[in-house]
């Protein structure tokens, strides 16, 4: 069966069809280990297997159907991931095919144990090789549990690797700040997902409007942060504004400066005022959602903009650099300061 087991100074060869059980009265020979065994005592002879090997403390050779049945097999290492069968059995077949795992559990990597899958459904052909599909239990901020399926995962480039895709309508969300939807990825060597999609931003403040942020990024559970570009787009491709800007208008007395956050524009070609870029993050101390550069929501620099909204007040507020959209011929100038929207008033002000 291109199978040996090794049994403290004992080897069991079962390489070919003919095996001869002298002790055995009957098709079926068993062989118990003791339960202090801790090295693999099944190695595969396949060439095309690449030493697979597990541990079985109990395991019954059928000569008659050429089929290994090994029980108490608490797991088998593939690459990066070790893989538990479900009730700790393992079967081999003839020229050393083993049976598809079926809802198994895999950890990977083995050794920081960063990710967790169940329910999995895998086919195991050597040791470095395993694909199939499996279930991921997601635990946010809050330890929450969503259990996401990952429509494949397999041993790739030297780690293991799973992805999966989320609709819209099955109202995912990274935290209660965060609801998301689209690819996710798992690459185990990362403690976090791979997410390209769509995010959006809880809050009740009706004075922004809540539009679909596109991005790509790894994203922590446990310390969320989204990245911004520049010039955000929503989940079609469309323009989003992030701080301040000039309402544009052929009339003068409708020009005025509007909040925005992660927001559609009013008009296709306002001036920016103020804008923020780097990562939105949620702040459940302060109940705040921050826009800027890491070192800047870490309190690490305050270099760079900073843009801030309150959840309970529903206001805005910017420092740093200030563009009043005045062409001054000659001369140019550049202010930083402070810019705040006071919902209460519905006033803007700058210092």
């Amino acid at each position: 069966n291109q199978y040996y087991c090794t049994m403290d100074k004992f080897f069991w060869y079962m390489d070919k069809a003919n095996v001869d059980f002298q002790k055995s009265k009957s098709d079926k020979t068993t062989f118990e280990a003791g339960a202090d065994l801790e090295e693999s005592n099944f190695f595969s002879m396949h060439e095309e297997q690449d030493t697979l090997q597990f541990r079985s403390l109990l395991a019954t050779y059928d000569l008659k159907l050429q089929t290994l049945f090994c029980n108490k097999v608490e797991y088998v290492r593939v690459g990066d991931a070790k893989i538990y069968p479900d009730s700790m059995k393992v079967i081999v077949r003839k020229n050393a095919v083993m049976d598809p795992f079926k809802n198994a559990k895999i950890v990977a990597p083995f050794v920081t144990r960063f990710h967790t899958f169940t329910n999995a459904d895998v086919n195991i052909s050597s040791r470095k090789k395993y694909e199939g599909t499996a279930k991921y239990p997601y635990y946010d901020r809050d330890s929450n549990l969503t259990v996401l399926t990952m429509k494949s995962i397999k041993y790739l480039n030297s780690v293991t690797q799973a992805e999966g895709e989320i609709a819209q309508k099955d109202n995912f969300k990274l935290s209660k700040e965060f609801d998301y939807y689209g690819k996710v990825k798992i690459v185990a060597a990362s403690p976090g997902i791979f997410c390209d999609g769509s995010t959006k931003i809880n809050h009740t403040c009706k004075s922004f409007d809540r539009s679909w942020l596109s991005f790509k990024d790894t994203i922590l559970a446990k310390n969320i942060q989204i990245p911004i570009t520049e010039n955000p787009v929503n989940d079609l491709g469309r323009k989003l504004a992030v701080g301040f800007l000039w309402k544009n208008s052929a009339s003068m007395d409708s020009v005025t400066v509007y909040p925005a956050f992660l927001s559609k524009t009013q008009g296709k070609d306002d001036p920016i005022v103020f804008s923020s870029a780097g990562y939105v993050q949620y702040n459940p101390s302060s109940l705040t959602f921050q826009i800027g550069e890491k070192p800047r929501l870490s309190g690490l620099s305050d270099i760079g903009n900073l843009l801030t909204m309150y959840t309970e007040t529903c206001s805005l507020t910017g420092l740093g650099k200030i563009s009043f959209g005045v062409d001054l011929g000659e001369v140019s100038a550049d202010s930083y300061g402070s810019i705040a929207f006071d919902n209460a008033e519905n006033k803007i002000s700058m210092d």
